[in-house]
């Protein structure tokens, strides 16, 4: 599985994301934070590396910085923590 992301808005930012890569084996590491009670974001997420460039007013850029891959599923009250099928095994 091809576990990355790519975001481009042309003259605002442009954004990739990865896995962090095991410095031994040269093989991408599978890091993930599982909150079975959740928290006010998310139940699961994935931490790999983030790199973004922000142009026009307000320019930023971020090198292979932290990021976390989730799932946003929230309604008027907040955090929905219905189970999706790859997080199911967080209820047993």
């Amino acid at each position: 599985m091809n576990r990355t992301a790519r975001a481009e808005i042309p003259g605002v930012l442009t954004s990739r994301g990865r896995p962090k890569v095991n410095e031994f084996t040269g093989e991408p590491l599978h890091i993930a934070l599982a909150r079975p009670s959740g928290s006010f974001e998310f139940t699961y997420a994935e931490l790999g590396l983030g790199t973004t460039e922000v142009t026009g007013d307000i320019e930023m850029a971020y090198a292979d910085s932290w990021a976390h891959f989730c799932v946003h599923h929230f309604d008027q009250d907040g955090l929905v923590k219905e189970r999706p099928r790859i997080t199911a095994w967080l209820d047993g």
